[in-house]
């Protein structure tokens, strides 16, 4: 548990965690996969919300999804990706 609560890696007792972490703050290659994976991140919540916007104005304001999408301004390239996410719900 010590080691989850250290920022700096040479605090760490366990050395491979401390190797790893190391590579993840001090390497460029390490710190664009945790951008990535933040971004990513990010993206997937920002679709959920969407997501929900979406659901909510056809249920509530009895619109199509494709209306409720003209409404958020989503563009016709990414209209697919909330369509199957709605109907796997």
């Amino acid at each position: 548990m010590h080691d989850f609560s250290c920022s700096d890696p040479d605090d760490m007792i366990n050395k491979e965690l401390g190797d790893r972490t190391r590579y993840f703050k001090e390497t460029e290659e390490g710190v664009e996969a945790v951008c990535k994976v933040m971004e990513d991140m990010r993206t997937e919540k920002a679709r959920e919300t969407r997501i929900d916007d979406i659901q909510k104005m056809m249920i509530k304001l009895k619109m199509t999804v494709d209306q409720a999408m003209d409404v958020l301004d989503i563009p016709a390239s990414e209209r697919s990706i909330y369509i199957d996410k709605i109907c796997a719900k």
